[in-house]
């Protein structure tokens, strides 16, 4: 819960930083690097999330299950998601 957190966090604190600062190369420098750690932030969420939570697996299909509905993986985010407000 505390990474799914942060991801957001970060993930709004940079979009955030791209609307104010726009085209700042030391913003554009620093973003990037953000980047970097929230896809990395990412990674380990979908990496380790569905063995923390117990997800169960659905008998027929062999899919992980979060209430009730297969569990997808949370999308590694680009420049564009950031600069598209996704």
């Amino acid at each position: 819960m505390r990474r799914r957190r942060a991801i957001e966090d970060l993930q709004a604190g940079l979009s955030r930083k791209l609307a104010e600062f726009g085209g700042d190369s030391v913003v554009l420098a620093e973003v990037v690097a953000d980047l970097a750690r929230l896809n990395d932030l990412i990674d380990k969420h979908n990496r380790y999330y569905p063995i923390e939570a117990n997800l169960p697996v659905d008998p027929r299909t062999g899919a992980l299950l979060e209430r009730g509905v297969p569990w997808r993986p949370l999308a590694r985010v680009t420049f564009d998601d950031l600069t598209s407000g996704r």
